[in-house]
């Protein structure tokens, strides 16, 4: 699932840099994801839009115009209007609503990408798929209908519409790719039809249907938590920016979590059943079963003390753990894994034991109030970006024992 996730997230920075090439941006070249290619000959214009013509459709390629209030014309020239190309409406910043006519079956990734005061959407209900970031930062977007056929929502197609309250999966949706909507903080509920056979929402959660996975937890959605003892697994991004939830309890048969509740500002405690064979809880704080591994403070936890017991503090345990300012790692942690304590930014002072050899990539990124940080003495490495944008740091030692420091480790430390 990693591996998926690094992957759209890598072509999603590729494309960014396009955009700053020549060409890339307008309605020439390919457009990925579409099967639409065209070329500068291709395109031609009829008034604010640009477009191109195949076997007798209309692919709208560019909107040009400032309207804030759009109907997409059904057809242009005689001819039916049935595609939106990827990009074609990116960056409108006039547009409040558009309407997209029943002619319409396709609409590409990145089609109003950045659209950040478009509120309303009418969209076509004949378009069978929601690519990737479709309406990615449209940050002001309120009502919205997924199409009735639509079948499948791909990777962050909603992406920071933080204006965004509910939404209704309809029937046919079989597949709803990570990150969908990741950001959108003001999202309440997700509700789903009672027809549907992939997916269920059990007070405004997404689940699929058989409830042993959790994809997606409302940001906006306030309180404590206690998952279904059907649950299994939490999709990556599930809880990401859930402000609002105070505690959560696991479920007891889950039996994998990788790298969750990040960002939730307010969560104070994470409990889990005792007949959980993977994962148990102690004072709120997630572990392994036999408690060597501390795998999750919650972020919302004021101070925090890791007990001795500990052998390890795994990749992300602290990660955006903003109220915590002093911490020390007990001796006997022989690993600290990457970005453990990744936005720790009220963290001033931090001591890493000599039982410490591993000290992961990212590990103190991000720590913009560190001021002092006692090393291991058997540390052999100071990984990539490990102390990246620490602006705050006055006081660091390295032990003869570093060999190796890698590429940015401490980029933008004053």
């Amino acid at each position: 699932m990693k591996a998926k996730i690094l992957k759209k997230l890598c072509s999603f920075l590729l494309v960014l840099s396009m955009l700053t090439s020549t060409g890339i941006g307008q309605a020439v070249g390919e457009f990925v994801g579409t099967n639409l290619t065209v070329s500068a000959a291709d395109i031609f214009t009829y008034g604010n839009y640009e477009y191109t013509l195949n076997n007798a459709c209309v692919t709208i390629t560019q909107y040009k115009g400032s309207e804030s209030y759009i109907t997409v014309p059904d057809k242009i020239n005689g001819f039916p209007v049935t595609a939106i190309a990827e990009w074609a409406f990116q960056g409108c910043s006039t547009m409040k609503k558009i309407q997209l006519p029943t002619s319409i079956t396709v609409v590409g990734g990145w089609a109003f990408w950045n659209c950040f005061n478009l509120t309303d959407v009418i969209m076509s209900d004949r378009i069978i798929s929601i690519p990737d970031c479709t309406f990615y930062d449209c940050t002001n977007l309120q009502n919205i209908n997924i199409p009735a056929y639509c079948r499948s929502i791909g990777f962050s197609a909603f992406y920071g519409c933080a204006g965004l309250k509910n939404i209704t999966i309809p029937d046919y949706v079989e597949n709803i790719d990570d990150a969908v909507f990741l950001g959108c903080t003001g999202l309440m509920s997700i509700n789903v039809s009672e027809n549907n056979k992939s997916y269920v929402s059990e007070n405004g959660i997404l689940l699929n249907r058989a409830q042993t996975d959790i994809i997606c937890y409302p940001a906006a959605k306030s309180g404590s938590y206690i998952m279904p003892s059907s649950v299994e697994s939490i999709k990556y991004f599930a809880f990401e920016f859930c402000n609002k939830l105070t505690d959560i309890t696991l479920s007891e048969n889950i039996v994998e979590i990788d790298n969750v509740f990040r960002e939730c500002a307010n969560l104070e405690n994470i409990y889990v059943p005792e007949k959980n064979p993977a994962y148990s809880s102690k004072n709120g704080v997630l572990f392994d079963k036999g408690q060597k591994t501390l795998i999750r403070c919650p972020s919302g936890k004021s101070n925090y003390t890791i007990p001795d017991h500990i052998t390890s503090v795994a990749g992300y345990a602290f990660h955006s753990c903003r109220k915590i300012s002093q911490m020390t790692v007990p001796n006997g942690v022989v690993s600290v894994g990457e970005s453990a304590f990744n936005e720790c930014s009220s963290l001033r002072n931090c001591v890493l034991p000599n039982s410490v050899r591993e000290l992961g990539i990212y590990a103190f990124s991000n720590c913009k109030s560190l001021e002092n940080v006692t090393l291991s003495d058997n540390i052999t490495s100071i990984g990539t970006h490990t102390f990246y944008c620490c602006e705050s740091l006055l006081s660091l030692t390295i032990p003869n024992s570093a060999k190796e420091i890698g590429t940015r480790a401490f980029e933008y430390c004053r």
